[in-house]
C-alpha cells in the first residue's frame, strides 16, 4: 500500500460524485468512508479490527453499500451462526481475515433465542481476542489454532435493533460494535427518485470495490499529540451516546424497565476514537493523523446520537 506522508487531504476516490452514467447510492458518500475507515484498521499496528453497525430503515441502501466491499482479508456472509464461525476461522489457518460482512443482521438475529445468544457471544470474544479453535489436519491429527482478532460490519433496521438494544447491552455488544444511524434527507430522496428515473439506480448490487491492498504486515500510524485532546473531548459525546442507547428504559408486558447496566465510561470509546482516526489516515495514504482525520471523527460521532439520526 503505496502511502504519501505529504497528503493532507483524503482525494478519495469513492467519496467523488460518480458520473451520472454509474449505478450510485446517493447520498452516501459519508456512511461509505465509515466503512472503508473501519476496514482499514485491520491494516493499523497495535488495534483491534474494529466493528461497526448500521442501523437505518429498509431501502436506504445500508446492505447495498457493504455489500460492494472486497479484499483477500474479507469475509461476507449472508447468514451467521456459531458454527459457521469456527469453520471460518478453521479454514483460515494464515490469520488473513480481519473483517466478517454480514449485510443483514436481521437473519442471523431470527434464529431462536438459544442460537442467536450463542452467536453473538461467540463475535464478541473473536472481536477483542484470538479465539482458539482446533484444526483436524490430514490423517486425524488435531492441531490447535488461534486465529487472530477480527471485527465485524453489519446492517440492522431501527426496529430490529431497538427490539434487541437491552439484549445487545447486557452483553457488551453496543461498546464493541456501536451502532450509526441515519436517515435520508428529503434532498437525498428527490434525488434518488430522478435517477430512478434514469435507470441509474435500481435492485442489483453495485459492483464490487477493492479496498487498499493488503499489506505484508501491520502499518504504524502516529497520533500527534495535540490532537489528544480534541479526540478526548469527541470520546466524551460519543461516550454519551452510547450510554444513552445503554441505559434506554424498555417496556416488558405494559411496564416500563429502567436498565441496571453500568453507563460506560470514556475509557473504550477514547480507544475506538485512535483506533478509528488511524484507519481513516490510512485511508486516506497517510502514516500520520492530520486535521481532516479529527474532523472525521466529529462526522463519524454526530452518527451515535439514536434520538437524533443523522440525516444525509
Amino acid at each position: 500500500m503505496a502511502l504519501d506522508k505529504k497528503n493532507e487531504k483524503c482525494n478519495i476516490r469513492f467519496m467523488r460524485p460518480r458520473q451520472i452514467d454509474d449505478e450510485k447510492l446517493v447520498g452516501m458518500e459519508i456512511v461509505e468512508e465509515i466503512i472503508k475507515s473501519v476496514l482499514h484498521t485491520g491494516f493499523v499496528e497495535g488495534s483491534l479490527p474494529l466493528s461497526l453497525l448500521i442501523v437505518a430503515g429498509s431501502g436506504t441502501g445500508k446492505s447495498k453499500t457493504i455489500n460492494q466491499f472486497k479484499s483477500d482479508g474479507i469475509h461476507i456472509q449472508n447468514d451467521l451462526t456459531t458454527f459457521d464461525l469456527l469453520g471460518l476461522f478453521s479454514k483460515d489457518e494464515a490469520d488473513v481475515i480481519h473483517h466478517i460482512i454480514v449485510p443483514d443482521l436481521n437473519l442471523p438475529l431470527s434464529h431462536r433465542s438459544t442460537v442467536s445468544k450463542l452467536m453473538i457471544a461467540t463475535l464478541l470474544g473473536s472481536t477483542s481476542e484470538r479465539i482458539k479453535i482446533f484444526v483436524t489436519k490430514k490423517g486425524g491429527e488435531r492441531v490447535e489454532h488461534r486465529h487472530r482478532a477480527i471485527g465485524l460490519i453489519s446492517a440492522i433496521t431501527p426496529t430490529v435493533f431497538d427490539k434487541n438494544a437491552r439484549k445487545f447491552a447486557e452483553l457488551g455488544f453496543i461498546r464493541r460494535m456501536p451502532p450509526i444511524f441515519y436517515e435520508p434527507g428529503e434532498r437525498t430522496v428527490n434525488l434518488i427518485l430522478k435517477f430512478i428515473e434514469r435507470d441509474k439506480v435500481s435492485f442489483l448490487q453495485l459492483p464490487e470495490k477493492d479496498v487498499q491492498a493488503e499489506p505484508d504486515k501491520p502499518i504504524a500510524v502516529e497520533i500527534p499529540r495535540k490532537f489528544n485532546e480534541a479526540i478526548r473531548k469527541t470520546g466524551l459525546v460519543f461516550a454519551a451516546h452510547l450510554n444513552n442507547i445503554i441505559q434506554q428504559p424498555t417496556w416488558r408486558h405494559d411496564k416500563m424497565t429502567k436498565s441496571t447496566e453500568t453507563p460506560l465510561t470514556p475509557i473504550s470509546p477514547n480507544l475506538y476514537l485512535r483506533s478509528l482516526v488511524r484507519g481513516h489516515a490510512l485511508l486516506c495514504g497517510r502514516k500520520v493523523v492530520r486535521p481532516t482525520d479529527i474532523h472525521f471523527l466529529d462526522e463519524f460521532v454526530s452518527f451515535t446520537d439514536r434520538a437524533r439520526p443523522r440525516s444525509i
